[in-house]
């Protein structure tokens, strides 16, 4: 729990629903707590002490929804939406058709096969990976938003993982 009148460096997250430890380490290691800067917003609790950000993904309307868990379902997710989806990272060449969003959009699949289901993600490439020379079986996280071109649907990625 935070103290009322007492401040935690990662209050905005916690205000935004991320979980984070609360107080500030000293060198020693003590947690400390510190005043609550003028005006800010201070959270109640703690949703546990590891700093990791809400998996739901939401709706246009903010209503929690399922992430698809496949490129087929990204693709059939409402524009506007915010999904996560897991699939093969396939750089510049694959079997998405159409004229992608961006000269740096890459490549994501559900299968190497011409005819898997494929987006387009415009954002930066996953770490360690190559557009023109992607690794094979290179499995990739994409969380992101749900986008429309002229050509069709596309991923706008915020953060790009290696799957497990």
């Amino acid at each position: 729990m935070i103290q009322r009148g007492k401040w935690s460096p990662c209050w905005a997250l916690l205000a935004a629903g991320a979980a984070c430890q609360s107080g500030v380490k000293s060198g020693s290691g003590a947690v400390s707590a510190q005043p609550a800067p003028e005006g800010a917003v201070e959270p109640v609790a703690l949703a546990s002490a590891t700093m990791q950000p809400p998996l739901a993904a939401r709706a246009p309307d903010g209503a929690a929804a399922t992430p698809p868990a496949s490129v087929a379902g990204a693709r059939s997710a409402q524009v506007g939406t915010d999904v996560v989806v897991t699939g093969l990272f396939l750089g510049w060449k694959g079997p998405c058709k159409g004229v992608p969003p961006s000269r740096s959009a890459w490549h994501l699949a559900d299968g190497a096969a011409a005819d898997a289901p494929c987006l387009y993600v415009d954002g930066r490439l996953p770490d360690g990976a190559s557009a023109t020379n992607p690794p094979a079986g290179f499995r990739v996280t994409v969380t992101g938003r749900v986008r429309a071109s002229d050509s069709g649907r596309f991923l706008e990625a915020s953060a790009v993982e290696r799957a497990p």
